[in-house]
């Protein structure tokens, strides 16, 4: 629900716990796919198709899918590293962070290569929901088996 319907039917402007969560998710994903400095088809494709098999985004339509992707553009532009903080909390706090990990791994294999900057960001964004480097290692092997039975 928009802010101005939230203010106008109850609720305030506080997002309810799965909606923050589907916020987290989509800035890591938007994340992933300006990793390694490009966006290509493959990533979005990777980025919806992911959202759309976790279930949390289910019940939106590729329309607000794709609006709450730019909103996560214009976040990461603002602050990139502030919100990464922001939405790491969240997804530690609400056991999303091996979701969020699988979607970001999907996504950086679109391609078919791990880019290094791609495999640095993830890293990086694991540790700081929490997810130790043994654990991306198994992700990453899970999604590439995945991808290869998919074909």
């Amino acid at each position: 629900m928009s802010g101005f319907l939230r203010k106008a039917f109850g609720g305030g402007d506080a997002l309810s716990a799965r909606d923050e969560i589907k916020e987290a998710i989509a800035y890591f994903v938007v994340l992933m796919i300006y990793a390694d400095g490009s966006v290509e088809d493959e990533e979005i494709h990777a980025a919806r198709a992911t959202m759309s098999r976790c279930g949390i985004f289910s019940d939106n339509t590729v329309d607000e899918d794709f609006k709450l992707l730019q909103r996560m553009e214009q976040k990461m532009r603002q602050d990139a590293e502030g919100n990464a903080n922001k939405y790491a909390q969240i997804l530690k706090k609400d056991e999303w962070k091996l979701t969020a990990a699988a979607i970001m791994t999907d996504i950086m294999l679109a391609d078919g290569s791990i880019d290094s900057d791609e495999q640095h960001l993830l890293t990086h964004l694991a540790s700081k929901v929490g997810i130790e480097s043994t654990e991306i290692n198994s992700i990453i092997a899970t999604i590439k088996a995945m991808r290869r039975a998919w074909r």
